[in-house]
């Protein structure tokens, strides 16, 4: 079971903000090699959805997705043409198979 977070930039804690850069990370550069500085700037002006389930007793970021208003993003980066656009959504190897997607309040928004 996925139990999904909503929160600004401000008002992420060290440890949300730490475990969201370390999926990045891993998704990303480690498992997609795509290299690149993923401290572009962006995060502070956007809403993020964070997926946070429990495996073996302990809390962990299975999936997070950062929104940013239409002014902040590019125009490939859409994720509701009239007002969000999602700059980046990553799920973590493990959880792909959870049906992560089927149950995010994302999916309200295709």
């Amino acid at each position: 079971m996925i139990e999904w977070q909503w929160c600004s930039f401000g008002e992420l804690a060290n440890t949300e903000l730490y475990e969201m850069l370390a999926l990045r990370q891993n998704v990303f550069i480690l498992e997609q090699q795509c290299f690149y500085n993923d401290f572009d700037g962006y995060d502070q002006a956007a809403h993020h959805l964070l997926g946070w389930r429990t495996v073996d007793g302990k809390r962990e970021l299975a999936a997070c997705l950062r929104c940013l208003a239409p002014e902040s993003a590019t125009p490939s980066a859409k994720l509701r043409p009239a007002s969000w656009r999602s700059f980046q959504s990553v799920v973590q190897t493990l959880a792909r198979n959870d049906s992560i997607a089927a149950s995010s309040p994302a999916t309200s928004f295709r």
